[in-house]
Formats: C-alpha cells, structure tokens, sequence
C-alpha cells in the first residue's frame, strides 16, 4: 500500500485558532510526514486552486522540504478547470500549479 499526503493545516477557523504555524515546527512537522510518504499533493481540498491561490514560492518551499526529508518521494501538482474565488462565479477559467520536476499531475 502506497501513502499519499498533503498539508492544509487543521480544517478549522474558529476565531481562537490560527492557521500559521511558526516555520521551525511546521518543518520538523513536515519533515517527518514526507519522510514516511510515498507521495506529496501539492493541491487538494482545501489547499486546491478552486479554494485559494498560493504564490509558487510556497510550493517550491514544500517541494524542497519534501525532497530533503525523502528525495524519492513521488511530488504531484494540479491542473484545475473550474469556478475559484479569483474567477467570476458564472465563467469557468483553467488554472495550473506544476512546480519543476514533480511526477505527476492531479487533473
């Protein structure tokens, strides 16, 4: 059995929890995770295009983290055709996020 991860932080925005971690335990965090997984989704449920975009700095930042911790882990990015909340609610636009040298795309 192959485990495939990605990181979205708790799915949970009530008013006393943050989604910011300090950058220090989010990579031992990290670090740990990858190291364990087959794989890495760079989108997916709540960190997927159609929710937020994510400037490519974040995800060069966890591909690297990923690849340090495990340089066979298997990286996947995104293809997205669809409504996003940078789009207007009645047109749907193509988006994409493929980081250099990552395995595969999730469409």
């Amino acid at each position: 059995m192959n485990v495939f991860v990605t990181y979205i932080g708790q799915d949970n925005l009530k008013p006393k929890w943050s989604p910011f971690i300090e950058v220090s335990k989010f990579e031992s965090f990290f670090k740990t995770v990858a190291y364990n997984a087959d794989g890495l989704l760079l989108n997916w449920r709540s960190t997927s295009m159609h929710v937020r975009f994510l400037p490519a700095e974040y995800f060069n930042y966890i591909c690297a983290i990923a690849r340090e911790a495990n340089p066979t882990i298997l990286l996947y990015g995104e293809i997205y055709f669809g409504i996003s909340d940078a789009s207007n609610t009645r047109r749907r636009s193509l988006y994409y996020n493929i980081p250099k040298n990552v395995s595969g795309v999730v469409v």
